[in-house]
C-alpha cells in the first residue's frame, strides 16, 4: 500500500483520472449551453465542404471562420452511426471531449511546471490551482471554443517547453502542429510567435551565443506552424491570402449584435472600454491566486540583476510566458477589441498566468509553513467549487463578494442555468403539457431534448411568451 500511495503522489494520473470521471458523471448537470447547435452546425457545413457536398462560398461566414477542425470531427463522428444518435449521446460525445482535453492540459501544465521549476510540489499547485478555478471547470464541460482553445495551447506548449530547453527540431514539429491547430480556434495563438523570437533573441544577446543555431529551429516551427493552421482550416484552402484577411478582418471588429453587463450597465459593442479585460480578470480570479503573480512578478524584477549575468533558458522560458501575459492585457487595453461573457476569449491567459505564479510558490513551499500555507489555499478552492457546483460559471472573487455591488456584471452567457429551470419543472407535478419559453435563445429547445423519452412529463416550446406557462 505504501509503494501505491507514494506513486498516486508522484504521478498526478490517478488524480487526473478521478476529476475526468467527475467531470463526466456531472456533465448532464450543464445541460446544452447557447452555441451548442451552432457549434454543431459549423461541424456539419465543414464535413460537407471537405466532402464535396458543398461549396466554399455556400458556408456561411458565420459558420467559416470560426474553429472548425474539433466540430468536424465531432460530426465526422456523428456520421458513422447508422441511426442518428441520441441526444445524450451525440452532444454528451461532444462534452465529453472537451472535458478529455482539458483532462490533459492538466496533465501537460503539470508537465511543464517540472521541466522549468524542477520541483514536483510546485507543478502539482499549479496544476491544482488551475483545476480548481471555478469558471474554467465549469467551462471545461461545454465550451468547445475558449476551453478547447486553453486545452490545444497547453498541450501544444508542452513539446514547446522541450524545445526551447533542448533545441530539438522535433520537439519544435511537435509544437508547432499542435499550436497551428489551436490558433484555428482563436488568433490571438499567433502572439506566441513574436513573443518568442523575442526572447531567444534577449537570451543570444545575453548569452553571446550564435543566432544561426536557433534559426534552423525557428524556421521549421513558423513552416509547421502555418502547414497546421491552413490544413485544419478548410474555409481558407482555395484562396489561403484573400480569406485570411477577411478573417482577420471579421476578428477585429467582431460583428456581436447584442449588449453585455459591466460595471452597472447594459452596453453595446460600440461601447468598448480599455479597462474591460483587467477589470474581469481581477473580479472573477481568485484573491490568492492574484497575490502569488503579483509576488512572483515582484521576485522576477527583483532578480534582474543577478540574471543579466546568467540568463538560462528557463529564465527565457520563464520571461516567455510574463511577456506572453503582459503583451496581451496590453494589446486588448489599446485595442479594445469587441468582447462579451466576461473574458472568455482571453481564457487562456490563465497558462501563463500561473506559470509565472509558479516563481513564488516554488520559493514559498521551501518553507513548511508556507507549504501549508499553499495547502490551505488548495483545499479552500477545492470547497469553492464543491460549494458552487453546477453554477462555477458565476463565480465572482473575495474581493468581488466583499465589496462589489450584486448583479453588475454578466452571469449566465451561455444559458447554463435552462438547464437547471427544466429540471425544476421535471420534478413538479402537473396535469397538463408544459409550454417554456426563452427569449432570445434556443437552450429552451437544445435542452428539451434530454427529456424526450420521460413518460410522465411533456415539455413543448413556445414561440411566443403568451403561450408559455413558464419563462426561463
Amino acid at each position: 500500500m505504501s509503494n501505491l500511495w507514494n506513486w498516486v503522489k508522484k504521478t498526478p494520473f490517478f488524480f487526473l483520472f478521478l476529476y475526468f470521471s467527475v467531470g463526466c458523471a456531472t456533465i448532464k448537470q450543464y445541460g446544452l449551453p447557447l452555441d451548442d447547435f451552432t457549434q454543431y452546425v459549423i461541424g456539419k457545413v465543414n464535413y460537407e465542404y471537405i466532402n464535396g457536398e458543398r461549396t466554399n462560398e455556400e458556408i456561411e461566414i458565420d459558420m467559416r471562420y470560426y474553429g472548425p477542425a474539433f466540430e468536424t470531427l465531432c460530426f465526422a463522428i456523428d456520421s458513422e452511426f447508422e441511426i442518428e444518435p441520441q441526444p445524450t449521446q451525440k452532444w454528451g460525445m461532444r462534452h465529453a471531449f472537451v472535458l478529455f482535453l482539458f483532462t490533459l492540459a492538466l496533465a501537460s501544465i503539470y508537465a511543464i511546471a517540472m521541466k522549468i521549476f524542477q520541483s514536483r510540489q510546485t507543478a502539482w499547485i499549479i496544476m491544482l490551482l488551475l483545476a480548481f478555478y471555478p469558471r474554467v471547470f465549469a467551462d471545461a464541460h461545454y465550451n468547445s471554443k475558449d476551453t478547447l482553445f486553453l486545452a490545444f495551447l497547453l498541450i501544444g506548449l508542452y513539446p514547446f517547453t522541450l524545445a526551447m530547453l533542448s533545441m530539438q527540431k522535433r520537439y519544435f514539429a511537435l509544437s508547432a502542429f499542435v499550436l497551428g491547430l489551436a490558433t484555428t480556434i482563436r488568433l490571438s495563438g499567433f502572439l506566441i510567435i513574436p513573443v518568442m523570437l523575442l526572447v531567444i533573441l534577449l537570451f543570444v544577446l545575453m548569452n553571446k551565443a550564435k543566432f544561426k543555431e536557433w534559426l534552423y529551429p525557428l524556421l521549421i516551427f513558423i513552416a509547421v506552424w502555418l502547414i497546421s493552421y491552413y490544413a485544419f482550416f478548410p474555409a481558407l484552402w482555395l484562396h489561403p491570402l484573400s480569406e485570411f484577411a477577411t478573417l482577420v478582418h471579421r476578428m477585429q471588429a467582431f460583428p456581436w449584435p447584442n449588449e453585455t453587463l459591466i460595471s452597472g450597465e447594459f452596453v453595446g459593442p460600440d461601447y468598448r472600454v480599455w479597462w474591460y479585460l483587467p477589470v474581469w480578470f481581477g473580479i472573477t480570479m481568485p484573491v490568492a491566486y492574484l497575490l502569488l503573480f503579483l509576488g512572483s512578478v515582484i521576485a522576477i524584477f527583483l532578480s534582474l540583476k543577478n540574471k543579466m549575468k546568467q540568463f538560462s533558458l528557463r529564465d527565457a522560458l520563464l520571461l516567455f510566458f510574463l511577456l506572453w501575459f503582459l503583451l496581451n492585457m496590453a494589446l486588448v487595453m489599446v485595442t479594445k477589441p469587441t468582447l462579451y461573457d466576461s473574458w472568455r476569449q482571453f481564457q487562456f491567459l490563465i497558462v501563463p498566468f500561473l506559470i509565472v505564479s509558479g516563481v513564488l510558490i516554488s520559493k514559498l513551499i521551501e518553507k513548511k509553513y508556507f507549504l501549508n500555507g499553499m495547502k490551505f489555499i488548495l483545499v479552500y478552492q477545492l470547497g469553492v467549487l464543491i460549494y458552487f457546483n453546477p453554477a462555477q460559471y458565476v463565480y465572482f472573487n473575495e474581493y468581488y463578494w466583499l465589496f462589489g455591488e450584486r448583479n453588475t456584471y454578466d452571469q449566465d452567457y451561455w444559458s447554463v442555468s435552462t438547464e437547471h429551470c427544466v429540471d425544476w419543472l421535471d420534478r413538479q407535478q402537473f396535469n397538463k403539457p408544459i409550454y417554456i419559453y426563452t427569449a432570445g435563445s434556443n437552450t429552451g429547445w437544445l435542452n428539451l431534448f434530454f427529456y424526450q423519452n420521460n413518460q410522465n412529463r411533456q415539455f413543448f416550446v413556445a414561440d411566443s411568451l403568451a403561450q408559455a406557462d413558464f419563462e426561463i
